[in-house]
């Protein structure tokens, strides 16, 4: 499934229910189905605040793909450029997340998802992959 959004904030919710509803229609365990929107929550967020600058209007393109035992998102901007190995390296020296806001969005979606890819292009376009396995009870 494909969803194409702009960068506002109000978009978000739409995306959320989006991928509830398909969680439920392929039968994705729910608690990964909550740790995979959080971790999107949290990716959308990070390219409008800081590849957009909270401009509107930027595209952001979603390819969501669900089964049920997994769950996985591209999301593309074409807004500024990150390094995200810095953030990557200093989040691998936390045994838990500090308890202060801010920078911990890139930790939080490692923590919660299986697998988390950057390929960021500079003046071309940023790619983030994430993926999220079905918890086996």
């Amino acid at each position: 499934m494909d969803v194409n959004i702009t960068s506002e904030f109000r978009h978000l919710a739409r995306v959320r229910s989006l991928i509830e509803e398909r969680a439920d229609s392929v039968g994705f365990d729910r608690a990964a189905a909550s740790e995979f929107i959080l971790a999107l929550d949290e990716a959308l967020t990070n390219i409008i605040k800081h590849a957009y600058h909270s401009q509107p209007g930027h595209p952001i393109e979603i390819h969501l793909s669900m089964q049920s035992d997994e769950a996985y998102a591209e999301i593309t901007d074409y807004g500024d450029a990150f390094d995200p190995d810095p953030v990557v390296s200093a989040a691998q020296h936390y045994k838990e997340l500090p308890k202060h806001r801010g920078g911990l969005g890139i930790p939080l979606m490692e923590r919660l998802l299986d697998a988390v890819e950057f390929d960021i292009r500079p003046g071309v376009r940023n790619v983030i992959r994430l993926r999220k396995r079905r918890k086996v009870a």
